[in-house]
């Protein structure tokens, strides 16, 4: 029982992080495709890069999940 308890969280675990690195991998797809087209002037000036980093990735989807409140949307009671 121990073991199938902890095969589990481990797959859980392992499900979390590959998604959590699919979207990362996909924002800085997006970022890399759109940023540079619509904001070509910040661009320029260096005011906005043109390609994110994973770990800017993983930071911009933090900071946009706490500014929109998904982050803990499962500890609010509604």
């Amino acid at each position: 029982m121990k073991w199938d308890v902890l095969g589990w969280t481990g797959l859980v675990l392992l499900a979390l992080t590959a998604v959590i690195v699919l979207m990362a991998y996909a924002l800085v797809l997006i970022w890399a495709w759109t940023i540079p087209d619509v904001f070509s002037g910040a661009v320029t000036l260096g005011i906005l890069p043109a390609y994110l980093s994973f770990w800017q990735a993983i930071k911009l989807a933090l900071l946009a999940s706490l500014i929109n409140g998904s982050l803990f949307v499962g500890m609010r009671g509604r």
